[in-house]
């Protein structure tokens, strides 16, 4: 619907948008499609950006690809 979560970690983003962080480091916005390279080790952590998540519905599927350097 194009609504944004202001209480969510990334306001500016639409709300359901997939996050991800590594370790320690910033919240990145993924989106529906893409790719990202990691700047950092760590763990890796997935989630949405929402402020209220009593209401949401629906899953992510992510496939996951490491190419090594």
């Amino acid at each position: 619907s194009g609504r944004t979560a202001r209480n969510s970690p990334r306001p500016e983003a639409k709300a359901g948008t997939l996050l991800l962080r590594i370790g320690n480091g910033a919240v990145e916005v993924m989106g529906d499609s893409g790719s990202f390279t990691a700047r950092q080790s760590g763990q890796l952590s997935l989630g949405l950006n929402d402020d209220h998540f009593a209401d949401n519905s629906g899953e992510y599927r992510v496939l996951l690809g490491i190419n090594p350097r």
